[in-house]
Order: structure tokens, then C-alpha cells, then sequence
């Protein structure tokens, strides 16, 4: 497992290459180089041998040789040991070799050797115990990332390996009777090689051990097939031999544990809920009772045979309350996906990401629709659970009800709301905690006489009983004791079991003040006994019935019996123990965060605790539960403030928009040296706060200081909107260009958003379409307007693209959606945008009528833009009528406009601008029209905003009235932009001008309107209208 060390006093240097390379405690990303990374890849492969120069060469450069590449291994060898240390790097004859204490690769290979050991001693439960730990090793193919073909040859050793041990391990759980883990491991090793008949003859004895006789013949002949198939041969004899009998019924599941007895009555009502799922309902039920008085062994029972008949899925709360919220449900899911693969997912894979994921998405600010999320997200777990099913009853099963987190409850309620053929099946205790409302409850109550006499025998049977009380687990614990002198308690009875283990019983206590599951690798580096010691610990513990196999792992029989194990740990020895768990588990960094928190919380680290904490907060909201989320970071801060908690939590507070209690988070992250992503933070607070001045500084400094892509993209996408916001489009194009292109697929659809609207704005609505679409596919954006803005984008890219149905269908598609999320600003832009194409299709009184509710509009005070839209719209209502006093009054009602700072102001400025100049030609003012337009084209063009330019100069045209060689240009110059209405300014401009040439382009894009529209109702009507409004202008 080791090579040799480093100096006395030296951190340990632990190497892992499964997986990928990582050197624990070390950031690989300091070597700087490509190069030496490759170099260490190769040095680390050879696990402490020495590994040619030549050959370190050939790995590093490849066939593309420097010209002295000795002279150059030995500054990547330099660059390396500055990082790991001087003596990290041994040179000798035989070439360079990696001095580390500990590779993963070999500790693997060791370890395969102690479960086969174990296995032939015929030490189940030792051997269960040390594969469980070996599985933890396995992450991956050794050095995914490595493509060279020196690595072939290593990785396919290390893929031997890895098989061989999840042989041993799957071997192990048949032995303790753990069947689920047994069949996933034959499952991986058919993954690997679809032809390994013992993976096969696994596979069919772990569905027998399962109660799945069927599906053990299922795979005896999928081997079968393939073999002929592929291969044109037969199974082995061996496979045969037990396919034969499987048919007579010769095996069967093995003995594990005490019999069930004295709980037939609640068998046939569990039974009976099946049947209830199996004719179309959906039903629940809880087992209530008391601890220790068999409900999770009455759960392992049913379920077992409930399989037969259903798919079952199953979870189970943390007994110490350190649970995620909806954990047990992503632990089933989780369970699910180990059986079936990641395929069983389906288009719900990125979805249900947070459930499976032990990291959390990328961290920026966000103000999304929890609610909706926590819907999709039941929906989605829905949808896998139905698929999965494959037709049959779905059971649930949940343990430890009471104590689940925040979700679990809520979730189990939509499953039998949304379901039919459902079971869900709960165990909890009678008092506080979550239980399932409108569910029968089944109580366990004490074993009578005869029922304890069938459990411990005739000889005992009635003193035991009357001791007892019938409490199943204190008469299981009496009937272990040898001693005359009889145990008055579960705990008593406990204690003298513990102290009969000698020497191991310290391990043994130990293990119970860490948690209800052993892990042998935290064990023992928290006790300091060689990882053999704990497994001899664990080994006589699980032959003394402390310890039994619960799925892949080995845990306490009962937390009852637990809690008396570690009873006999000193105040002391159990804080000193919690703090290094904490330590260890946190540097682990795939641990679950609330352990981790329990630990340090107990063991006097309250930044360590807090950081975790942090951490699970960060869980909890990427699976909606905010609630839940905020409370945990509100623990974190009173256990120990730090800039990471605060962050976290200003995140939150934004989101259910406290813009002050985020301002003060936002502000004391800051403070405390939080960085880029604070600034972020702030950035979002201000915008939100419509302080733009402020939001844009934020965004700025934080795009500037930060290197992590999400934030930098968040800060960009910020600083680009509201560039654009006041009019600097060429910054704002820059800005939100790269915002796409740095985002993370989890953050990019708001920068998506965001830039399809800059596209349209700048003259390109064919990929603004494209590009809005593109945001639209991530359903949970982020932000609560980025739907709304890329559905309005859509309709007004596809308006100006001359899809006039297409538009107005987007437009009937943005009011759904703003009627659902319920936000109050989008009505009367949905009314501005439904109105300008009605102007179009000739409907001038609707149009007006909505232009007029929408300029009339004053719910969101602050929230001036539909309202200017609205009056502008009103005013070219009015103009298209033909009533330029009606204009004249809607356009006074703007004056304030060219002082006012609002969101896109400079565009409603420039249409401001454009309807002056229209007034003053309608009033007999052409030679001011001419030159108001002509300014306005200059400023637009320059600005870069290509509508507006075209627009102007086709009305200083008019204004000039008179033909031109220019003319043609212009107009080719405009049509691009000119959206559905363009064509009353091409039938102005040919009045003026006398264009023939002009007025059939008018004709042309009226009539594309018209043919558009026909289908409608009222198509007829718009035909008629359109025709005679056109028809004023013919030359």
C-alpha cells in the first residue's frame, strides 16, 4: 500500500490514479504545466517503482521528442518536487520513482486479498465489511484522462482488478444475505465483460437470494443467447449446473438473521395495500411502534417478498437526523439507478441531477421560481418511478419517517396524488416528526407468550417474556446472555455483549460514537488500529449480532443498541474522536456535508461545522428546499460566521427577493473577503434593487477578480444587460458574447436570454430567434423575467422575420406564461406587442384599445417602460388612422421621456424621437421632419441599432419628397427590419416619392400580413382593412 515515505513529520502524501489523478491535499493545477502533470501521471501509474528516464520521455512528449529530453524531465521533475517536496522524487540508477505513503491502486490490490482471505475463513460479515471499503476506492477507470497508449496496459491491469474485487464483494453480500448489492456488483462486472459466466452465475444467485427466481432463468438465458450468437458456443458446465437448479428450486435465499415471528396480522395488511396497488389505486400505510420493536425488520421481510409483484423502491432517514431534504427518496432513486444504470433517467437525467449529484450546481446569484422548480422535480421523480415500473405495482418504502428532513413528506403526497398503482409504505415512531396524513397506521405491538417462545425456544421462552415485556429487541439481546444473572435492560443486555469482545470492544465503541454504519476506513484512522484489527473488530461484533449487513454496508443491528455501545466512550475520548472524523471526512470531499456538520459540531470545530453546513445548504436549494436551505445557514453563522455562509445566504435572501437582508449578506461577504462571487452577489441585489449605477460597478469588479466561469458569466451577462439597458450596444454585445461562451450548460441561459435580445435590438433577429430558443430549453433560468423576456424575444424576432402568425401565436404563448408565473409586468408588454401586430394586420381600434389600457397601466410604479411603449404605440395608432391630433395628444403625454433613466430608455428615445419628426411632416412641417429623421438615422446607425436607422431614413425620405438615386439602397437598407407594419412607410414613402418600385415592395409585405392573418375568424376583415388603408397612399 505504501512506498517509501517522507521526512519525519510530513504530511502523508496519499495518490489516487482511480478515477483520475489526485494527490490529496495538493492542486494539481499548481504544477502550471501539461507536462509535468503528464509526468506525474506516469511516476504515480508505477505505484513507488522506478520508472525510466527513457520512458518518462516517451509518456511526457510522446514520439515528439525535445532535443534534449533528459535535460528537460529533469525541470518538470524540479517543478514537481517544488510542489510535493524535495523528497517526494527519488532519482536512481533504474530512473526517477514517486515517494508517497499510500497509493489507492495498491492498497485495492491488498485489499482483494484480505475479502478473499475472509471468504475462505468463511467471515462473511468480515468480508462484507472489507469489500465495502475496497468499493470505496473504485471512482473510476485508472487516469480517465489520460490518452496515450503507455496507459492501456495499466488500465486494463487495474480494470482486473477492480473485477476481481467486486467478485469478492458481491460475493461477501450473498453471504450475508444481502442480495441488492450483490446483483448491482454482478451487474458492473457484465458491463465490463458481457461474457463473464461467473458474473452471470452471481447475477442468477443474487436474484434467487432476492426472490427472483424468474429473472435468474432471464439471465441464464441472456448468456446464452449471446454466446451462441457471438461467440457459437455453450455456458460452462458450472453455469449449467446451476441453471438446472435454479429450475428444480435447489437454491435458495440464504438465512440471515433472526426468524420473523408474531407479526402475520400486519404481513396480511401490508400485503393487502399491494393488492389495493395492484387493482389500479393508489394507497398508503405506516408501521408505527416504538423503538426496537421490529418495524424496520418487518419492512425487510415484506419487501423481500413484495418484489416478486412490484418494482420496490426504499430509503431510509439518518437515525441521527443528518439527513438532506428528500434523501431518503434520491437514496431509493439512487438505489434505482445502481440497479437499472443511468439510462433508467431518461430525459429526467439533468433534472434529477441534485438527487445523485454529491456536488452542487455552480453557485451564482438567482431568483427562480422555487415553487415551480420543487414541482418539476416531483414530476420528474415521478416520471422515472412510472417508467421504471415497467408496468407493474410501484411500492415505496420509507423508514424512519419521522425523522426525514424537509421534501420527503411533500413528495410521497404528490407520488399517490399523481400515481395509480402505488404503495407507499412508512415505519416510524409514535410522537413528533412527519407522518403521512390519510394513511392507515399498523401498529407493532409486544410478542405474546407463544410468539416469544417460537423467537428464543421453549427452554427460555416465558422467563424471557416476563423480563421482557415481549419488547422484540430486548428479548433478542436476553436471549443472547450466558450469564446466570439476567440483564435488566437493553443497555445492560448490550454492555455485556461488548465487553465479551475483548480487545475489539474499544473499536466497537468507537464505531458506535461515529455513527449507526461502519466504515472501516474511518474507523480506523480515527482509532489508529490497522485496518486488519478493525475487521477482526467488526467480524466478531457481527457474529455477535451487533452488527448486521444493511444494503452495501454493515451497521449497528438497532440504534437502540448503538446508543449503548457508545455509552461506554468517555466525554473526552468521544470529542477527540468526532474532531478528527470531522477532519478526515471533510477532507474526503465526497462526504455528506451533515455528517461531516454532526461531527465537528460535536467534536469542537465550529468552522469546520460551519463550512459544512454551508455546504448542505447549498444541497438543499439545488433540490428547491430553500426553507430548509436558510435555516441551515442561519446554523452555520451562529456556529461560526464565515464570508462562505454569508454569501450563501444573501443568495436566498435574493431569491425570495429580501433585498435588504441579501444587501446586508452581500455587504458582510464583501467585507470578510468573499471576492468575485460577493460581488456578484451585490451586483444582482442592486439590479433587482433598480439601482443600475451600482449593479454595473458589482458586475464589473467581480467579472474582473474572479476565475470561476460561472460567476465570471453571471457577472458579465449582468454587466452586459445593463450596457444594453442605456444604450452601449457594442459593450454590451462584447460583454454578453463571452457570457455565453464561459458559461457553465447549468448558468447559461439568462446570458442566452439576455444576448438574443441584443441581437434583435441590433439588427439580427434570425439569430436572436435562435438563440432565445436556445435559453428557453433550460426550464429553471434563474431568473423569474428571463422566461418571460425570451418568450417576448421570440415573438418579436419572428414579427420581424415577417412571420405574422407564427408572432402571434408567441404572443398568446408569453401571456400563458406570465399568467402562470403570476408576475404583474408582463400583461401590458404582452398588450404592446399584441397591439403592434394588430396595427399591422389593419385592427387599428383594437390595437388602440390595448395600446391605450397598457400607456393607462400603474400597478409596478416603478416599472415606466410598458407604459412609454404603450403611448408611443398609441401615438402610431393614431397616425395609422389618420387622426394626427389624437398622435399629437398621446406623444405630449411622453415629454418627460428624453429625461427619463429607465431600462432601455435610449430605444423608446429613439422612437420618441422618430414620431416628432412623423408629427411635424403630418402638420406641414416637412423641411423640420427631414432633419429630425436624418438625425435620429446618424444617431441610431451609430449606436447600432439598425431598425430605428432604417426606419428614420425611409421617413426623411418621405419628408424630402422627392425620388432618388438612393432611393433603392434605402429601401433595401430598411426591409430587413422593417416588421409587420413596414409596409404603411413603404406606401407613405411611394406616395412621396412616386415609386412604383416602392409601392408594389408595400403591397407585397401588406399582403404577406393579410395571407398570414386569413386563417383567422376574422381574416376576411383584415384583408378589407388592410387594402383600404393602403390604398390612401397609393400614387
Amino acid at each position: 500500500m505504501s512506498s517509501r515515505g517522507g521526512p519525519q513529520g510530513e504530511a502523508p502524501l496519499r495518490v489516487r490514479v482511480l478515477g483520475g489523478l489526485e494527490i490529496e491535499g495538493h492542486d494539481l493545477r499548481a504544477l502550471g504545466s501539461r507536462k509535468a502533470r503528464a509526468l506525474l501521471r506516469r511516476l504515480a501509474v508505477a505505484q513507488g517503482r522506478p520508472v525510466e528516464v527513457d520512458e518518462l520521455a516517451t509518456a511526457v512528449w510522446g514520439d515528439a521528442l525535445p532535443a534534449a529530453p533528459h535535460d528537460q524531465l529533469s525541470v518538470l521533475v524540479s517543478r514537481l518536487r517544488g510542489v510535493l517536496g524535495a523528497d517526494r522524487l527519488h532519482r536512481d540508477d533504474a530512473g526517477y520513482a514517486l515517494a508517497a505513503d499510500w497509493f489507492d491502486l495498491a492498497d485495492l490490490e491488498s485489499r482483494a486479498d484480505a475479502i478473499a482471505e475472509r471468504l475462505r475463513m468463511g467471515h462473511g460479515a468480515g468480508a462484507f465489511a472489507a469489500a465495502s471499503a475496497a468499493l470505496a476506492l473504485v471512482r473510476g477507470p485508472l487516469l480517465p484522462e489520460e490518452d496515450r497508449p503507455w496507459a492501456v496496459g495499466p488500465r486494463s491491469g487495474a480494470a482486473t482488478t477492480v473485477a476481481r474485487v467486486r467478485r469478492l464483494a458481491a460475493e461477501s453480500a450473498l453471504l450475508v444475505g444481502e442480495a441488492e448489492p450483490a446483483r448491482e456488483l454482478a451487474a458492473a462486472l457484465l458491463d465490463d465483460d458481457p461474457y463473464d459466466e461467473a458474473a452471470v452465475r452471481l447475477a442468477m444467485r443474487a436474484e434467487v437470494a432476492a426472490g427472483r427466481p424468474a429473472a435468474a432463468l432471464t439471465a441464464f438465458e441472456q448468456l446464452r443467447s449471446r454466446l451462441a450468437d457471438d461467440l457459437g458456443t455453450d455456458p460452462a458446465a458450472s453455469t449449467r449446473d446451476l441453471h438446472l437448479a435454479v429450475l428444480r428450486g435447489e437454491v435458495g435465499p440464504p438465512v440471515a438473521g433472526p426468524p420473523l415471528v408474531g407479526r402475520a396480522e400486519q404481513l396480511r395488511r401490508l400485503d393487502a395495500a399491494l393488492a389495493t396497488a395492484e387493482r389500479g389505486s393508489a394507497t398508503a400505510l405506516v408501521v408505527e411502534a416504538a423503538a426496537g420493536m421490529g418495524k424496520s425488520a418487518l419492512l425487510r421481510a415484506w419487501t423481500a417478498r413484495a418484489a416478486e409483484r412490484a418494482l420496490v423502491v426504499q430509503g431510509r432517514a439518518d437515525p441521527l437526523g443528518r439527513a438532506l431534504p428528500l434523501q431518503p427518496v434520491a437514496d431509493a432513486l439512487a438505489g434505482l439507478v445502481r440497479a437499472r444504470g443511468t439510462a433508467v433517467l431518461g430525459p429526467q437525467a439533468s433534472l434529477l441531477g441534485p438527487l445523485l449529484s454529491a456536488e452542487p450546481p455552480p453557485a451564482v446569484s438567482t431568483v427562480s421560481d422555487a415553487d415551480a422548480g420543487w414541482r418539476s422535480l416531483m414530476a420528474g421523480l415521478v416520471a422515472v418511478l412510472d417508467r421504471a415500473r415497467e408496468g407493474r405495482p410501484l411500492v415505496v418504502v420509507v423508514d424512519d419517517l419521522h425523522l426525514t428532513a424537509a421534501g420527503t413528506g411533500e413528495f410521497l403526497a404528490f407520488l399517490l396524488r399523481r400515481s395509480e398503482r402505488v404503495a407507499v409504505v412508512a415505519a416510524r415512531r409514535p410522537g413528533p416528526g412527519l407522518d403521512l396524513p390519510g394513511a392507515a397506521h399498523v401498529p407493532l405491538p409486544p410478542l405474546s407468550l407463544a410468539e416469544a417462545t417460537a423467537l428464543v425456544g421453549a427452554a427460555r421462552g416465558e422467563d424471557l417474556h416476563a423480563r421482557s415485556g415481549g419488547h422484540p429487541l430486548f428479548l433478542v439481546e436476553l436471549a443472547r446472555a450466558q450469564d446466570t444473572e439476567l440483564p435488566g435492560s437493553v443497555v445492560a443486555a448490550v454492555t455485556t455483549d461488548v465487553d465479551r469482545l475483548g480487545t475489539a470492544a474499544d473499536v466497537l465503541r468507537l464505531a458506535a460514537v461515529l455513527g449507526p454504519a461502519v466504515d472501516v476506513d474511518l474507523l480506523a484512522a480515527v482509532s489508529g488500529a490497522p485496518p486488519e484489527e478493525v475487521l477482526d473488530a467488526v467480524e466478531r461484533a457481527a457474529r455477535g449480532g451487533l452488527l448486521a449487513a444493511a444494503g452495501a454496508r454493515l451497521v449497528f443491528a438497532h440504534e437502540v443498541v448503538r446508543e449503548a455501545v457508545a455509552d461506554g466512550v468517555s466525554p473526552p475520548r468521544r470529542v477527540a474522536a468526532q474532531a478528527r472524523a470531522a477532519r478526515l471526512l471533510a477532507a474526503r470531499g465526497d462526504a455528506d456535508p451533515l455528517a461531516v456538520a454532526h461531527h465537528a459540531r460535536l467534536g469542537g470545530e465550529p468552522e469546520l461545522g460551519a463550512a459544512a453546513l454551508t455546504d448542505a445548504a447549498e444541497r438543499a436549494a439545488a433540490r428547491w428546499q430553500r426553507g430548509e436551505a436558510e435555516r441551515l445557514l442561519d446554523d452555520a453563522l451562529l456556529l461560526h460566521a464565515t464570508p462562505a455562509a454569508h454569501l450563501a445566504r444573501g443568495r436566498l435572501r435574493l431569491a425570495r427577493l429580501d433585498l435588504d437582508g441579501a444587501r446586508a449578506d452581500a455587504e458582510r461577504a464583501i467585507a470578510d473577503g468573499a471576492g468575485a462571487a460577493a460581488f456578484e452577489l451585490a451586483g444582482w441585489v442592486a439590479y433587482y434593487g433598480r439601482d443600475y449605477d451600482a449593479a454595473r460597478r458589482y458586475a464589473d469588479e467581480g467579472a474582473t477578480r474572479t476565475t470561476d466561469p460561472a460567476v465570471r458569466s453571471s457577472c458579465l451577462a449582468l454587466g452586459g444587460r445593463l450596457r444594453h439597458n442605456r444604450g452601449d450596444l457594442a459593450a454590451a454585445g462584447t460583454l454578453l458574447t463571452e457570457a455565453v461562451e464561459v458559461a457553465p450548460a447549468a448558468v447559461r441561459g439568462v446570458a442566452q436570454v439576455w444576448h438574443a435580445q441584443l441581437l434583435v435590438h441590433t439588427g439580427s433577429p434570425a439569430r436572436a430567434l435562435d438563440v432565445a430558443r436556445r435559453g428557453l430549453l433550460d426550464p429553471h433560468l434563474g431568473h423569474p423575467f428571463a422566461g418571460l423576456y425570451a418568450r417576448f424575444t421570440v415573438a418579436f424576432s419572428l414579427a420581424l422575420t415577417g412571420s405574422w402568425a407564427a408572432a402571434y401565436d408567441a404572443v398568446d404563448d408569453l401571456d400563458r406564461e406570465a399568467d402562470r408565473v403570476g408576475d404583474l409586468r408582463f400583461p401590458p408588454v404582452t398588450a404592446n406587442l399584441r397591439g403592434w401586430l394588430l396595427r399591422a394586420a389593419g385592427r387599428l381600434d383594437d390595437a388602440a384599445e390595448l395600446h391605450a389600457r397598457s400607456a393607462g397601466w400603474s400597478q409596478v410604479e416603478t416599472f415606466r417602460e410598458p407604459v412609454y411603449a404603450g403611448l408611443l404605440d398609441l401615438t402610431e395608432d393614431r397616425f395609422a388612422a389618420g387622426d394626427p391630433v389624437a398622435a399629437a395628444a398621446a406623444l405630449d403625454r411622453c415629454a418627460d421621456l428624453p429625461d427619463w433613466t429607465g431600462s432601455m430608455g435610449w430605444r423608446h428615445r429613439h422612437r420618441h424621437r422618430l414620431l416628432l419628426a412623423r408629427l411635424a411632416l403630418r402638420d406641414g412641417r416637412p423641411a423640420e421632419a427631414e432633419e429630425r429623421a436624418r438625425a435620429l438615422a446618424v444617431d441610431a446607425a451609430a449606436r447600432g441599432d439598425p431598425r430605428y436607422a432604417g426606419r428614420a431614413a425611409v421617413l426623411a425620405a418621405t419628408a424630402a419628397g422627392r425620388p432618388h438615386d438612393g432611393l433603392p439602397a434605402l429601401v433595401d437598407g430598411f426591409l430587413p427590419l422593417a416588421g409587420p407594419d413596414g409596409w404603411r412607410d413603404l406606401g407613405e414613402l411611394a406616395a412621396a416619392t412616386g415609386s412604383d418600385a416602392v409601392w408594389r415592395l408595400a403591397e407585397q409585405r401588406a399582403q404577406q400580413v393579410v395571407t398570414a392573418a386569413r386563417p383567422r375568424p376574422d381574416g376576411d376583415a383584415i384583408a378589407r382593412s388592410v387594402r383600404e388603408q393602403l390604398d390612401r397612399w397609393r400614387p
